[in-house]
């Protein structure tokens, strides 16, 4: 059955608080970017943008905890991928973090017993042609793999951010993998709930219902991504801009 596409009613509800803290924005003063990747990036980890140096030398102490430590073979052969799948996440958060949900739901129908302490997401995304719009990628599919089978750099990465979350917050870790014509970049990241979503149904959902709820939003995600729903696209970073100048003005 082929995936169905979402309403775009229901894809703007989720930005309804989506200040888009990581789409063509300073990580530290939220400055919006004037062009797709004219930020200076964290010159580690390429997954935070800054207008300044003042900036990032701000936002440091915050961003130092969750910054992947890469060697500098891989920051020569990923280039700006990191910054490319940065922008990617924060275009497209609230629809990912449904997905990453309803890929959860669908592990705990598996193995019971699986936690964000033992499993984690994997996020398999693809270059798009050069004329696509930037950041020009894709979400070509979702797996699940165990903490434990986790490179060493990554493992304590992301026991290290579970812990730094307060407790009571829901935690779903996950890895991006991007194959690219220099190799496969690989980054870690989080999503975090007020509340378990694995419990916020009426009615538990049965495989074949997360599954077609979970290609939907893929399908979504990847047809704004690929120029073919540029009404929901524009009307997408319209509502996060607004909401950002909201944010703005109630918190300076």
């Amino acid at each position: 059955m082929s995936a169905s596409q979402v309403p775009n009613k229901l894809v703007l509800s989720l930005y309804d608080d989506q200040t888009g803290d990581n789409m063509f924005v300073c990580s530290n003063c939220l400055k919006e970017e004037p062009s797709d990747l004219e930020f200076a990036d964290c010159s580690n980890c390429k997954a935070a943008a800054y207008c300044s140096k003042e900036c990032q030398r701000a936002h440091w102490k915050q961003h130092k905890t969750r910054c992947p430590k890469f060697d500098d073979e891989q920051k020569k052969t990923c280039g700006k991928i990191p910054g490319r799948v940065a922008r990617f996440n924060g275009y497209f958060n609230p629809m990912i973090t449904k997905i990453l949900a309803v890929k959860f739901a669908l592990l705990k129908l598996e193995d019971n017993t699986a936690t964000p302490n033992t499993h984690l997401v994997t996020l398999q995304l693809s270059e798009l042609p050069q004329d696509a719009k930037k950041p020009r990628l894709r979400l070509d599919s979702m797996g699940t793999l165990a903490l434990a089978d986790l490179p060493a750099q990554y493992k304590s990465h992301m026991e290290h951010g579970l812990r730094s979350y307060p407790p009571g917050m829901f935690v779903i870790p996950y890895i991006w993998e991007v194959n690219f014509p220099g190799g496969t970049y690989k980054g870690p990241g989080m999503t975090a709930f007020e509340a378990n979503p694995l419990l916020d149904e009426r009615m538990p959902k049965t495989r074949a219902m997360l599954t077609l709820e979970g290609n939907a939003w893929i399908k979504t995600i990847n047809d704004v991504a690929e120029g073919k729903r540029r009404d929901l696209f524009h009307a997408i970073k319209e509502k996060m801009k607004k909401n950002r100048a909201q944010s703005r003005r109630m918190f300076g």
